[in-house]
This record gives structure tokens, C-alpha cells and sequence, in this order.
């Protein structure tokens, strides 16, 4: 299942605006479980193209950027990423679900903890 997500917290009190404008996109909650580790060991920045942006159109629509293979910032202990589900409503388009269903966040040996809402 496609995911959408917005980050929280992290170094330097990283975050984002909404959904919207900011979001991100994965094929599935583990791919969007191993950015967040994989941007925290990081260290620095990471080169993440396992992400995708989101363009809106007019009529609510979402359709998936190309890969971003571009820098984006680490994470620290404290940051979270709220999902959103996607379904398919045509090719190459989705809609969003209207609020988060689940938050992600590390766990104390680097595993990913799955909060359900």
C-alpha cells in the first residue's frame, strides 16, 4: 500500500507544513520505516531517491513526482512521520486519505515503532 508522510521534529527542530505542500511518498510503510532510519544514520545529509514528491492538482488529485535523489536533512531521536494511505484513482493518480492513520518513530535500537491511530 502507498503511504504519504510528513516528517516531525529531529535535528535542528526539522519539520514540515502540511501534507499538502511538504509531503513525501513511498511504495509502502517500510520503505518510509527505513528512510527515517537510514536519514537518523545518516549522520548529516542523505542522498534519499527511495522518496517521491507529491504535486496537487485542482481537483484534489495527487500525482507522484519523479524519484527525488536530492539531499535532505537527518533526523534526530525525536523525529516522527505522520502516514497518510493513498488510493489509486487512475493511473499515476491518488487520493489521499484525510488524516493520518499511523505515526512512525525510532525505537531505542534503531527499530522503526508503528503507532496505529
Amino acid at each position: 500500500m502507498r503511504v504519504a508522510g510528513v516528517w516531525n521534529g529531529g535535528a535542528g527542530r526539522y519539520s514540515s507544513g502540511g501534507i499538502d505542500t511538504d509531503g513525501e511518498t513511498w511504495a509502502s510503510l517500510s520503505d518510509a520505516g527505513r528512510s527515517l532510519v537510514e536519514r537518523y544514520e545518516s549522520g548529516y545529509w542523505l542522498r534519499d531517491g527511495r522518496a517521491r514528491a507529491m504535486e496537487l492538482d485542482d481537483d484534489g488529485i495527487f500525482h507522484l513526482g519523479e524519484p527525488t535523489d536530492c539531499l535532505r536533512p537527518c533526523v534526530g531521536e525525536d523525529t516522527s512521520i505522520d502516514l497518510y494511505r493513498m488510493e489509486r484513482v487512475g493511473r499515476g493518480k491518488w487520493r489521499l486519505g484525510h488524516e493520518p492513520y499511523a505515526r512512525l518513530t525510532l525505537g531505542p535500537r534503531l527499530g522503526v515503532r508503528v503507532e496505529n491511530w
